[in-house]
């Protein structure tokens, strides 16, 4: 058996606390299987077009270098602290085929969950419990505490992402050395949401959590990249072998795959390719084109391309800069880039974080940008390659946010997605609010 010495639960919880603890935790496996059993999950029809929302900007946001900028005005619902101690989710968000928008939490010392935020009525509701749906019961830090890949859509409508342990302590958990008793290995999950039906497909490499995500619908496969031993696996969705590519260098939050299916993963000092014709791996060397410092890799990037489709250009984004990588020009060793606009409008000189970037219907590449300020403001920016014209959409506000006294301003952004209405959707964390811009990346703008 596993040596059980370190509680799963945190020292703040009392023994006398978890049998209470225990019967929230099957109420919320019953609660999952909810959506199945009373027809819950709602076509993308049933989900009706919110309309862009106004309201007052309170006086705290009322600062200096955004008195030019557009107020614009969301909608921040909160996630109920016991799906999440860490009032986090990471990158895990994504809007459904049925309209729902689909996350995951950050459960440390316990196991995560994935939610799903209805916009019609702004309900969060459980549609799957990890520890229910691994069947595991581990304690401490190998537990699988969140989910950190990006949720995807797979090519048959589920929603599919990996879990990974809570906590990166690399240089003293036991997985290191592979001894037995430790972290057990980032499990694939899927949700349906037809069914209401959740499902565990298996843990990809053992002792190694799932890191990031991207779905190849053609192929009808998925890639990852595991952490900490950053290996490269595939996954084949109809036949489920998992093929392990091996090492592909240093960790990063974001992969991406272009028009011709190719995989793409920043690295330090370098860009690595999975060819997917060659099926190998390759690191290309970063060129520079015109003004601007030596390359340095992005922590969020996303391929452009109009509509559902993938073009050959990957944007990533430094502090200061937005990058554009021309990939129909790459080669056998490196692959050239320019910088394209800046990350933040003037008189701004950098984001103290850019956690996410997306790409709207259009082809415009979208992402939340934090300044400093009292409270810090978060800025909605866009990029459009077509007319190579970079914009700041305006300030971020929350319409309701005077009634949320958890927090001063959402600007801890982890993950972001964009609804076929064009509704511009975030997590915000620390607490965690799901973020709701109505309408934003519309086709009329």
């Amino acid at each position: 058996m596993i040596p059980r010495k370190v509680s799963r639960w945190p020292l703040s919880i009392k023994r006398s606390s978890r049998k209470k603890a225990w019967s929230e935790k099957f109420r919320l496996v019953f609660l999952c299987l909810l959506p199945a059993a009373a027809g819950l999950a709602l076509p993308a029809s049933a989900v009706p077009a919110q309309t862009r929302l106004a309201g007052k900007v309170p006086e705290r946001l009322k600062q200096p270098g955004v008195e030019k900028l557009k107020p614009l005005f969301c909608r921040a619902t909160p996630v109920a602290a016991k799906y999440s101690n860490s009032s986090s989710g990471y990158t895990a968000m994504v809007v459904g085929p049925d309209g729902r928008v689909y996350v995951g939490t950050a459960n440390y010392y316990d196991y995560g969950y994935w939610l799903a935020y209805n916009p019609k009525d702004r309900s969060v509701v459980p549609v799957l419990d990890i520890m229910a749906v691994t069947a595991e019961y581990l304690f401490d830090v190998n537990t699988q505490g969140k989910t950190h890949t990006k949720l995807a859509v797979g090519p048959d409508g589920k929603i599919y992402g990996g879990t990974k342990q809570g906590h990166e302590l690399f240089r003293t958990r036991p997985e290191i050395g592979e001894q037995p008793g430790g972290y057990p290995g980032g499990h694939l999950l899927c949700f349906d949401p037809v069914a209401g039906i959740a499902q565990d497909l298996g843990i990809l490499r053992a002792q190694d959590g799932l890191m990031n995500c991207i779905v190849d619908r053609q192929r009808r496969r998925i890639y990852f990249k595991t952490e900490p031993r950053t290996h490269f696996l595939i996954y084949e969705i109809d036949t489920r072998q998992v093929i392990d590519k091996g090492r592909v260098g240093t960790w990063n939050r974001y992969i991406d795959m272009d028009g011709r299916g190719d995989v793409w993963i920043p690295n330090y000092g370098r860009m690595t390719r999975y060819d997917v014709k060659r099926d190998e791996l390759a690191d290309l060397r970063v060129e520079v084109e015109g003004d601007g410092p030596a390359y340095s890799a992005p922590y969020a990037c996303v391929i452009g391309g109009r509509g559902g489709e993938r073009g050959m250009k990957l944007y990533g984004g430094d502090l200061r800069r937005i990058q554009e990588f021309d990939l129909a020009r790459s080669g056998e060793n490196a692959v050239p880039m320019r910088y394209a606009c800046r990350a933040v409008p003037e008189p701004y000189e950098k984001s103290s974080d850019i956690h996410a970037m997306v790409r709207d219907r259009k082809g415009r590449i979208c992402w939340p940008a934090v300044v400093s300020g009292s409270p810090d403001q978060l800025l909605i920016m866009r990029y459009d390659p077509d007319a190579g014209k970079a914009e700041c959409l305006g300030y971020a506000v929350d319409t309701e946010l005077e009634e949320h006294k958890d927090v001063k301003n959402h600007t801890a952004i982890q993950g972001a997605d964009i609804g076929e209405d064009g509704t511009l959707y975030l997590m915000g964390t620390y607490p965690y609010y799901i973020l709701e811009f109505p309408q934003l990346a519309t086709d009329q703008d």
